[in-house]
């Protein structure tokens, strides 16, 4: 009881925290003449989370004043919290500490709207101990630069683990905080005690729980460097600013862009920038939780579901990495990665290796990630057309479409055995439900080739024959489909797809959707984008160099 009451005085004398219309015609007595389209929906009435502006471009984003939304304050996620763990304590094998769920943010993990909670205390006390428990039983990594393990030993631990762990340098009344913990468990008890008792309040911190940015009383005010070495290295890394970072930070050097510009090259190259990038591109994709998919499908196993996950994460990780890391690859390679399980969804030869093997693909049939089987499982429940349709429209066009009605008279007649293709004309015919699934299910016929789990198939389960024909609508690309395949290729052509490329990575970075005042750091990352020819990894650097990542809207 008294260590935990001591551990509380010193939290509280830390940092402060705290309407659719038209309809479209699907029915064709021949399949490849396409679908016609009448009385279109308005693209105006489209929710756009960017709304488009005119005339912006890097000359006039260069003469405008600095414009930003306001960046909410964000409190750790369960991965920044485990990756920043592991790096405050190199070469510890601290076990991973499980949380109550993340909220999140146009898709992507981000705690910026729920205070903590008397559940989220208790999960970050216990998590703490857990981590100081392994971090004193592993002393000597621990303390490996110490020659003795007396009091000069613990303040150069809490210099250099209370700076990485505050991504700042210490205040003297922070530093004191810590040294009066440390001297309570050393003086009643020994040296370990003192360091765990030091571990366990900085991990229960505000100033460690959360992203702090101080800002100013101006509206928008400029980061300071050790603001800017927290968003670069929760952005790339998902953890803690290194030395290196820090280092720079003290100096007064991240103020530069082309400082900026070097650390995030730098950041990239290294392996935790790999890992970060490869789950944000998941969470995208809407496959990051995929054990949390339920199927009735008896080939849809516990060891089924991993497989289906870790394909699309190597498929990922190679074309990011491994391959040229562009956009259209992403978007249209015919290759993949198997194992046994997978194989047999593509029906395909795994080999007689164990493990994951990559294949060739009919590009007629697959192209790109949005014909994983994890992705099509992911989307594809209910009316699959409808639910396919709604993920490509808001993923990948970053329009979403109205929300449905509370109250629908007459809804469409459905039966079973009914074709996906007829259910959804007949919402399409519809007075009340035409016009805003126009926008969704001629998208989603175009994957009516893949049944639930994503197996290719001519015929759905009740011998209704499918095809691939939908529509693209409201875009700037919009036309007939003839499949998926197509769908993939057609979206490299398209700005929107671009422009929203760009708008979910500045999602991810900064836990809020872009706005008006956000068009020339969004304009900026697709301008590299552009200019590398869908290099994703470009348009990261680029995003680190923007307004709205150097600057904070205070108010």
């Amino acid at each position: 009881m008294r260590k935990q009451l001591l551990i509380a005085a010193v939290l509280v004398g830390s940092t402060a925290m705290v309407g659719c219309k038209g309809e479209i015609a699907l029915h064709s007595d021949n399949p490849g003449d396409g679908l016609k389209i009448n009385e279109p929906v308005d693209p105006a009435e489209n929710n756009f989370n960017l709304p488009p502006a005119n005339n912006v471009t890097a000359e006039t984003c260069a003469d405008a004043d600095t414009a930003l939304g306001q960046t909410p304050l964000r409190r750790l996620t369960a991965v920044e919290y485990n990756n920043t763990v592991r790096d405050l304590l190199p070469g510890i094998a601290v076990p991973t500490q499980n949380f109550s769920a993340d909220e999140e943010i146009g898709g992507f993990s981000a705690n910026v709207v729920a205070p903590l909670g008397e559940l989220q205390t208790d999960e970050y006390q216990r998590a703490a101990e857990a981590v100081a428990a392994a971090a004193i039983a592993d002393g000597d990594t621990l303390f490996a630069n110490c020659q003795n393990r007396d009091e000069a030993c613990a303040d150069m631990f809490i210099d250099s683990f209370g700076r990485q762990a505050y991504r700042r340098d210490l205040e003297t009344t922070e530093r004191e905080r810590m040294k009066a913990l440390w001297s309570f468990g050393n003086t009643e008890y020994d040296f370990e005690t003192g360091i765990r008792l030091l571990i366990e309040g900085t991990l229960q911190s505000p100033s460690f729980l959360y992203r702090v940015e101080v800002g100013s009383a101006d509206m928008v005010s400029a980061l300071d460097n050790f603001e800017i070495a927290s968003r670069m290295s929760y952005f790339l890394w998902k953890s803690t600013p290194d030395t290196q970072l820090l280092d720079l930070a003290a100096a007064g050097q991240l103020s530069e862009p082309a400082t900026i510009e070097e650390q995030a090259r730098r950041m990239i190259a290294d392996p935790k920038s790999r890992n970060a990038i490869n789950e944000v591109v998941l969470q995208w994709f809407g496959v990051d939780n995929f054990e949390d998919v339920e199927k009735m499908d008896e080939d849809f196993t516990p060891e089924m579901q991993e497989s289906m996950r870790n394909e699309t994460l190597a498929f990922v990780d190679h074309v990011l990495w491994e391959d040229d890391g562009r956009l259209e690859t992403l978007l249209t390679a015919n290759y993949t990665f198997v194992d046994a399980n997978t194989a047999a969804l593509y029906g395909v030869n795994a080999g007689a290796e164990d493990g994951m093997v990559r294949v060739d693909l009919d590009a007629a049939q697959r192209k790109g990630i949005l014909t994983h089987p994890s992705v099509l499982a992911r989307h594809g429940f209910g009316s699959m057309s409808v639910h396919r349709g709604k993920f490509v429209r808001e993923a990948l066009f970053c329009a979403t479409p109205p929300a449905p009605p509370q109250v629908l008279e007459n809804p469409p007649d459905t039966f079973e055995g009914q074709a996906e293709r007829d259910k959804a004309q007949d919402r399409l015919d519809h007075s009340g439900c035409g016009g805003c699934h126009t926008l969704m299910d001629p998208i989603g016929l175009a994957f009516d080739n893949y049944d639930g789990m994503g197996r290719w198939r001519t015929q759905d389960e009740f011998g209704n024959d499918v095809y691939g024909d939908g529509n693209l609508f409201a875009t700037d690309i919009d036309g007939d489909l003839t499949g998926a395949a197509d769908l993939a290729q057609k979206m490299v052509e398209s700005e929107q797809v671009a422009s929203c490329v760009s708008q979910q990575f500045f999602r991810y970075a900064f836990a809020r959707n872009a706005l008006r005042e956000d068009v020339c750091s969004v304009q900026a990352m697709e301008d590299a984008l552009a200019r590398s020819n869908g290099d994703i990894k470009e348009m990261l650097v680029a995003m680190a160099t923007t307004d709205a990542f150097r600057y904070r809207r205070n108010q």
